[in-house]
């Protein structure tokens, strides 16, 4: 994933996945059209399976993170002089930055929003 980093939560057809959705004497060709036009749906299909324990970290990050962010900032604009203070080894905005991008990250992973599950039409779309 050095190279492309967009890969790392990339998901990829098993060859399982493959053989099985495959047709009898289907060109390979065919196969891989096939595949990548059902992506989109497979992705909506996974989608209607939340893992409830990766939004419970998600959610425990986005506090504490949350929380030492909103202290820094208070702290910050308590004293201005404090913005160029080494904390740890790193300035203080260096670990704004940081927990920012951290508190950004964690609350991607939270989905709040109701999900209609209907596994079955889902299924039909992707085969």
């Amino acid at each position: 994933f050095y190279s492309h980093p967009g890969s790392i939560a990339s998901r990829r057809w098993s060859a399982l996945a493959k053989w099985r959705l495959r047709e009898l004497n289907e060109l390979p060709h065919y196969v891989h059209h096939r595949l990548n036009t059902s992506y989109a749906a497979a992705c909506k299909f996974v989608g209607q399976f939340p893992s409830h324990s990766v939004m419970a970290v998600a959610r425990f990050v986005a506090f504490v993170t949350g929380s030492f962010t909103a202290l820094l900032l208070l702290v910050t604009m308590l004293d201005e002089t404090l913005l160029e203070r080494p904390l740890l080894g790193r300035h203080i905005v260096w670990w704004l930055a940081a927990l920012g991008v951290v508190l950004t990250a964690s609350r991607a992973l939270v989905n709040d929003e109701p999900v209609a599950y209907d596994p079955e039409r889902a299924m039909a779309e992707v085969v």
